[in-house]
């Protein structure tokens, strides 16, 4: 008897369409990551890549998904003709039963050419059931067919962390996380000259008379960026080292985007992570939520927001 493959058929087909899915699914998730600025933790120049393979993985996947589809259909019409081709093939039952007519009688353990019975050249030993013995067990035909569903966990790992938000500020040391409290300056912009020191913009929040006389003018400051919770403000970090880089201590801004327009409405802090930019916003000041202290704020659009090179000496004195 002919070996039964149609387990096997059915067990390659489902192999095939959850590695399709999980493909298109991997392919989907980059494309998302890419539109989204979500890999900072990646070199720029590698982000169009990535994109790119993200494009061509689920193309790759919807061409492939083709033959399959054509497949099953073929196999389902095979299938549907089949009862008919049984009913019409021996009309009795399929068990072999063969009747060697050898023209002599087997019973008295010798032939009828004088010679011994187990020299007939006919091995009689299994009952003459003739039972097709293949040589091997019938699980073992040179391929397998268990199916192992730990594989497709492995790679949905990347599609389930995307769901659960990450990457995300999380995944980068360069993060913040202040919270703001009620009160505060909301100062119209002013006339004077352009503040471009961080040092003296970061120190301008420590007393009411500096904050009265900053409120509402115009600064112009670089430094790195790190993200907060908040989508619409990141945080503008340098550091201050006193005697050497051991020592240096944080010295932090609010850079905070205007919601007034669509850019601003759309606006993702997350895209600018650990960049150094440079800014141009309002200053205004807001109380800190678990502090009796105040921390300097820029307003900004996004257009204010432009990325730069870190520069040569990226410490403040």
């Amino acid at each position: 008897m002919a070996h039964d493959h149609s387990h096997d058929d059915d067990t390659y087909h489902l192999e095939q369409l959850c590695t399709i899915v999980v493909c298109a699914a991997i392919g989907m998730v980059t494309i998302r990551l890419a539109q989204r600025n979500l890999l900072f933790f990646l070199a720029d120049w590698l982000h169009v890549w990535i994109y790119a393979g993200g494009i061509a993985l689920v193309v790759l996947a919807a061409i492939r998904a083709l033959p399959l589809v054509f497949s099953a259909l073929a196999r389902r019409k095979e299938s549907a003709a089949l009862p008919a081709a049984k009913a019409h093939s021996h009309g009795h039952d399929h068990v072999h039963e063969h009747v060697h007519e050898h023209g002599h009688d087997h019973a008295h353990g010798e032939c009828d050419h004088n010679h011994d019975y187990a020299d007939c050249g006919h091995d009689h030993g299994n009952g003459d059931a003739h039972a097709h013995s293949h040589g091997q067990d019938d699980a073992d035909c040179g391929h397998d067919h268990g199916w192992a569903p730990w594989r497709y966990v492995v790679l949905l790992l990347p599609v389930v962390l995307y769901f659960l938000d990450m990457p995300s500020q999380g995944f980068s040391v360069s993060t913040d996380n202040t919270q703001l409290g009620e009160g505060g300056t909301h100062a119209s912009r002013k006339g004077g000259d352009v503040i471009s020191g961080f040092l003296e913009l970061e120190r301008a929040a420590n007393t009411e008379q500096s904050r009265t006389d900053y409120a509402g003018r115009t600064a112009q400051v670089v430094g790195q960026a790190a993200p907060s919770s908040d989508r619409s403000r990141f945080t503008l970090v340098r550091y201050r080292m006193a005697c050497c880089a051991a020592d240096a201590t944080p010295l932090k801004m609010i850079v905070e985007v205007s919601s007034d327009d669509e850019a601003g409405k759309t606006f993702n802090a997350r895209a600018f992570q650990a960049k150094w930019v440079e800014i141009e916003g309002v200053i205004q000041f807001r109380k800190l939520l678990k502090d009796e202290g105040y921390i300097t704020i820029l307003q900004v659009k996004p257009s204010d927001i432009k990325p730069v090179e870190m520069p040569n000496n990226p410490f403040v004195y």
